[in-house]
């Protein structure tokens, strides 16, 4: 859905952003920006993390990453791509994602 919106929103010519959670949530920022979404708007206190990942993202290696979380068959897969990712990345875990636990692949 957010790869969808993006490139209407792309196509329409106007910027795309994310707000909330998902957009303070370091786990996401690299997948987020690879989708092409073009502001993160978050709570003051999520910017220092969300900043030092931004800082640290090579654009072509996140829309590479964006293509297999997409290419991902469940919920499950996607979350095992964001959390190695995450860690590989040698991330910060001061910031534990409440998102990645949310769904699970029965609710599909």
């Amino acid at each position: 859905m957010i790869q969808q919106t993006v490139a209407s929103a792309k196509a329409a010519g106007i910027p795309c952003g994310i707000c909330g959670e998902m957009a303070g949530d370091p786990m996401f920022t690299e997948l987020l920006l690879g989708l092409g979404v073009n502001s993160l708007s978050m709570s003051a206190v999520a910017i220092p993390l969300v900043r030092a990942e931004v800082a640290n993202i090579r654009l072509p290696l996140a829309r590479r990453f964006a293509k297999r979380v997409l290419a991902a068959g469940t919920v499950s897969e996607v979350r095992a791509l964001l959390r190695q990712r995450h860690e590989r990345r040698g991330a910060s875990d001061v910031y534990v994602s409440s998102q990645l636990g949310v769904y699970d692949d029965a609710g599909l």
